[in-house]
């Protein structure tokens, strides 16, 4: 059985004798030896890092799951049959660009599978929603009617990759509860004149 103290011999014969190390290398070596615990300690994720990537998260399904909200897909579909540039699914896609998830997931190399999911949903989606956009100038509504169904099923794919993505990193993402239903109060009645 191996041993410390067995290994420090051993070790130290296969270390080149410090007469063939050169005053260059020696003293990259002593730096490197003196920075390494700085660096690994930078390296940690601190706890504000944490708090802003799961706002950050929170957000973005927030951002989505409103936008996928009936009401709120109604407006989206008519902004893409009107040729509306900016919508707020490429609003929310700023969210969850590629970089920023590569930096979520750079202290979790476990999730990176999650991560290159929701990427290519968020993808396809942009994909199908600019695919909607040509279709309804260029061929008919049916055809980008057709795309935008196709743009919302990978949108609710996205949410779910983000929901997978902060199971994975550690990060509690709470699902929005449904808008309750707007209610409509009756105008009230004039008073009776006397």
């Amino acid at each position: 059985m191996l041993t410390a103290a067995s290994l420090f011999p051993l070790s130290a014969l296969l270390q080149p004798p410090l007469a063939q190390i050169s005053r260059r290398d020696a003293t990259a070596a002593a730096l490197a030896a003196a920075f390494l615990p700085a660096v690994r300690h930078a390296s940690a994720i601190a706890p504000e890092e944490e708090k802003i990537r799961a706002e950050a998260m929170q957000y973005a399904y927030a951002q989505l799951a409103a936008t996928l909200q009936p009401e709120n897909w109604e407006k989206e579909v008519g902004l893409m049959q009107v040729g509306v540039g900016r919508s707020t699914l490429q609003q929310t896609a700023k969210l969850i660009d590629e970089p920023l998830v590569k930096s979520w997931v750079a202290d979790a190399p476990s999730a990176s599978a999650a991560a290159g999911e929701l990427n290519k949903h968020v993808a396809s989606m942009l994909t199908f929603l600019f695919l909607a956009s040509g279709a309804t100038k260029y061929e008919t509504p049916a055809v980008g009617l057709k795309y935008m169904g196709q743009c919302r099923g990978e949108a609710e794919a996205a949410l779910a990759g983000l929901l997978a993505l902060g199971d994975v990193l550690g990060v509690r993402v709470v699902p929005a509860p449904p808008a309750p239903p707007a209610v409509q109060e009756a105008p009230a009645e004039p008073a009776a004149a006397s």
